[in-house]
């Protein structure tokens, strides 16, 4: 399984820095295994172009939208690159992805995996009470919505930058035309089974976060924030 390992400092946990890499960590504490799936059938459809399912970054809509199309095919589930050159990822700014991952755990009633989440009511009383550990140990490596994007980014993909409008980027580096329904960038929530948090709440959830977020992403998304950044 695909890991990352902690920089430790002096032996103890120290979380400032994370690099990927093979399990050989000298302490359990050091150790963090995300959810990590097969790869995707790309492959075999040559030179169709292949759409990846990184998770919070718009997929229903794509899955829709490109599910009969004849040049487009929509990966299975969310399987990860297989560093084919036809292969399409969205990705979303990291901070933006972590929040609308909380909110969507929080209010998907069928996902009981992240229960630990409805035991406060803002992130900021969540983190006075739990370490980095915990936060993993408890919520980020029970659901493949925390599992970071660089597992859906190959080295030949195209990228797509969520925050540059969808409809432009598959216009500017696809020549695809399409219009897409008004996606929900916050939460995505199926509402047949659960419903969205609403913007007050939201905001209430959130509130006097940003440092203790940065915090939480630039330790746990290291990569991401250095893809992201270089490339949208």
């Amino acid at each position: 399984m695909s890991t990352y390992r902690t920089l430790q400092s002096l032996n103890d946990c120290n979380y400032a820095n994370v690099i990927y890499g093979n399990a050989t960590a000298q302490s359990a504490c050091a150790v963090e295994n995300f959810i990590v799936l097969p790869q995707a059938d790309c492959a075999k459809y040559g030179k169709k172009k292949c759409i990846l399912h990184n998770p919070k970054t718009g997929g229903t809509s794509l899955n829709d939208i490109f599910n009969d199309n004849p040049n487009i095919y929509r990966a299975v589930g969310h399987a990860f690159t297989q560093n084919n050159d036809n292969e399409v990822v969205v990705i979303r700014n990291p901070i933006e992805r972590f929040k609308s991952a909380i909110n969507f755990m929080r209010y998907s009633g069928f996902r009981h995996n992240t229960k630990y989440l409805q035991n406060f009511t803002t992130f900021v009383d969540m983190m006075k009470n739990t370490s980095l550990e915990k936060l993993y140990d408890e919520v980020l490596n029970r659901d493949l919505v925390f599992t970071p994007q660089l597992y859906w980014i190959g080295n030949k993909s195209t990228i797509l930058c969520y925050e540059k409008g969808l409809e432009n980027e598959f216009r500017d580096k696809l020549n695809v035309d399409v219009k897409f329904p008004k996606l929900n960038t916050k939460d995505n929530c199926n509402p047949s089974e659960d419903r969205a948090p609403t913007e007050e709440e939201r905001e209430f959830y959130w509130k006097d976060s940003d440092a203790v977020v940065n915090q939480v992403v630039n330790h746990f998304y290291k990569e991401d924030i250095e893809i992201y950044n270089q490339k949208c």
